[in-house]
């Protein structure tokens, strides 16, 4: 069986972004269990998270990419920034983009995507947990589990799902062979 899949944007009804469906050769199979997909892409990486059922999101950055994004007033609950205001330079990176890429993880698995400001999100980050204390509704029936981890020595990752399992993190560095696959839990 081929799987295949393809974007919708559930707002504006556009194919080059929003949430991704697995079809088999082109026909949507509504009586065949297929698995639930997030996708994310960076500077140097892609992420895929797959679940047989339920919800899922994830989300990469580079770091690198977020030390030059100016997202602080749009992306950050006023407690978070706060939080933010304490840390030093490498910290505040750091935090920041893994913040973000929570963020993004939950509202990709909500399936609103950046329809929800990430401001009004208000998580904060225990290890490699991450607690959302404050949200508008997202239209789930209970908040997603979060995991957040740091990626080799250039990256971040989120995952964002309703499974009561162990999260584990996957990766190939670019331009390796799969015999060069990373792992983390």
């Amino acid at each position: 069986m081929e799987l295949n899949t393809a974007s919708a944007c559930p707002r504006c009804g556009a194919t080059d972004h929003g949430r991704p469906s697995v079809y088999y050769y082109g026909e949507f199979l509504p009586q065949v269990r297929v698995p639930v997909v997030s996708l994310s892409r960076t500077e140097g990486l892609v992420a895929v998270a797959l679940v047989d059922c339920g919800i899922i999101g994830i989300d990469v950055e580079s770091l690198d990419h977020m030390a030059r994004a100016d997202i602080e007033d749009v992306a950050f609950h006023p407690a978070e920034r706060a939080v933010l205001a304490r840390l030093s330079t490498h910290e505040r990176i750091l935090h920041s983009s893994l913040l973000w890429t929570a963020k993004e993880s939950i509202l990709k698995a909500a399936g609103t995507g950046l329809n929800i400001s990430p401001e009004l999100l208000w998580c904060e980050i225990s290890g490699a947990s991450v607690t959302l204390v404050a949200a508008p509704d997202l239209g789930l029936l209970r908040p997603p589990r979060v995991t957040v981890r740091r990626i080799g020595e250039h990256h971040v990752c989120a995952v964002a799902h309703n499974m009561d399992a162990v999260t584990t993190f996957s990766w190939l560095p670019t331009g390796s062979s799969p015999e060069n696959l990373e792992e983390q839990r």
